[in-house]
């Protein structure tokens, strides 16, 4: 079965993507600044903590991103993951194995609450269902620390530079009591 579904579980990882799409422009609506770039550009497991630590430095903006998301996903993503599985499993057409695989983003707390919730509603297909998280997981983990470095990371950076430059902008023209409308 893994074989099987092995593509779709080595491109899920370009789904994490959408939190620097929409995670960082709603960040820095809401008032986060640096802060926005670690917290968005993956779903803040180890990997993504060494990242940033390596290339921001342990005191920076971005560490504390990474790290409030780390701790919010600890603490509340395991809830959610298997809430979310329950609810998706019991209210919607989507297949259970499907389900299991998008439980395994990388993160062992998150995995083993969807699977198990998934294994309980479900008990004729609890292998299949903690065998393809698994292999989810740590596909993700590999794959999504490259895709973290190259891919998402630059990104963000790049998106932060944008969106933060054209705010600029707009709040100096509008401070200057220039007309900012286009």
């Amino acid at each position: 079965i893994i074989v099987q579904v092995g593509p779709a579980i080595l491109i899920q990882e370009i789904g994490n993507l959408g939190a620097v799409l929409i995670g960082l422009p709603l960040a820095l609506l809401l008032g986060v600044k640096r802060e926005a770039i670690g917290m968005t550009f993956s779903i803040a497991r180890e990997g993504s903590l060494a990242i940033i630590n390596d290339k921001f430095g342990f005191d920076s903006p971005e560490t504390r991103g990474v790290f409030s998301i780390y701790l919010f996903g600890s603490v509340f993503g395991a809830v959610i993951f298997g809430m979310t599985a329950s609810v998706l499993a019991a209210f919607t057409p989507l297949d259970p194995l499907a389900l299991a695989m998008a439980g395994g983003v990388g993160s062992a707390s998150m995995m083993a609450a969807s699977s198990s919730s998934l294994s309980a509603l479900y008990p004729e297909m609890a292998g299949e269902i903690q065998s393809l998280a698994s292999a989810s997981m740590i596909l993700s983990i590999a794959t999504g620390f490259f895709m973290a470095i190259f891919i998402a990371l630059p990104m963000a950076e790049r998106m932060y530079g944008l969106l933060t430059k054209s705010r600029s902008k707009r709040s100096r023209a509008t401070a200057d009591g220039e007309d900012v409308r286009e």
